[in-house]
């Protein structure tokens, strides 16, 4: 196991120590600072995310995104970099490189749009539509 000899303070909110105290204690982690390495190596190593400083604490799946360009940019450069294939040979053109993230997200657009269809509260409806051979999308009183 490697020597740690540097150190760096770390605010974290309620939720977040909590969060970390609950890995610990479950055996999933050995310490506090094995969590803390773990988060880091495992994705969530833009500090600001852990900081209540910096962040609202709200997990990225909470997170609400106005426009396209925000929700680009809430994208992790490692997921898009894991996107590209690697050597010169391999060369891709952007709409291959863009093609499984695309994909995937406008799988996520469609799982929210049935979400707001399915809420008695929105304004969404919804139906087969057998002409479209998919299903059909207003909004209430505008069809």
């Amino acid at each position: 196991m490697p020597r740690y000899q540097n150190n760096k303070s770390l605010h974290l909110s309620d939720e977040q120590w909590n969060a970390m105290k609950e890995a610990v204690e479950s055996g999933e982690y050995a310490t506090d600072a094995a969590y803390l390495r773990a988060m880091i190596n495992a994705g969530r190593s833009n500090i600001a995310d852990m900081d209540p400083r910096t962040s609202d604490t709200r997990t990225q799946s909470d997170v609400t995104h106005d426009t396209s360009s925000e929700a680009a940019k809430a994208l992790s450069d490692e997921k898009l970099i894991d996107s590209l294939k690697r050597g010169e040979d391999d060369r891709q053109k952007i709409s291959e490189v863009l093609t499984e993230p695309s994909n995937k997200f406008q799988s996520q657009l469609a799982n929210r749009l049935d979400e707001l269809a399915k809420e008695d509260t929105s304004p969404v409806q919804s139906e087969y539509a057998p002409e479209l051979d998919s299903t059909a999308y207003w909004l209430e009183d505008s069809r």
